[in-house]
């Protein structure tokens, strides 16, 4: 998972060249793309990256800070919750996921479209072995803990 840069270019590649890497963009709190954000084909999602207000700087004050820097930890943030529920999931499974889950419109697209942590944590779940019962009952109650923690928040 990689900031995307905040230059406002067309981040485009080729196939062959493709990593696999997770590159991500910034919207504003409108849901479109934030103005400095890089775009394009190659970034595959986006988080809020403006006046994300926050402890900043080395005395620990609050303050608010931007860019795709301040976008990226929500969405590795994530994919570490995804990877506590599922630890078997692949690289291409956790891009696929989130993928599959953002929320895309005509003024995110080019930014890859919004992070939506709660549909990615349930689709995670899916990926779980039906077999197991005991372990979904516990990733279930960990999901509603911080589905009431979100709202808080």
């Amino acid at each position: 998972v990689s900031a995307g840069g905040n230059s406002n270019n067309n981040l485009t590649i080729e196939a062959a060249n493709d990593t696999g890497s997770i590159i991500v963009g910034a919207i504003n709190r409108n849901g479109t793309k934030a103005g400095f954000s890089n775009y394009g084909s190659r970034v595959s999602i986006a988080a809020f990256g403006n006046d994300l207000y926050t402890l900043y700087g080395p005395n620990g004050k609050f303050g608010s800070f931007g860019g795709t820097s301040g976008a990226t930890p929500q969405v590795a943030g994530t994919v570490a919750m995804m990877l506590e529920i599922n630890p078997d999931l692949t690289p291409a499974e956790v891009k696929d996921i989130l993928v599959e889950t953002r929320e895309t419109n005509d003024t995110n697209k080019t930014v890859g479209g919004q992070l939506n942590v709660l549909r990615t944590i349930k689709r995670t779940m899916e990926t779980l072995d039906d077999n197991d019962q005991t372990l979904r009952t516990e990733k279930a109650q960990m999901l509603d803990f911080r589905k009431k923690l979100l709202e808080i928040l």
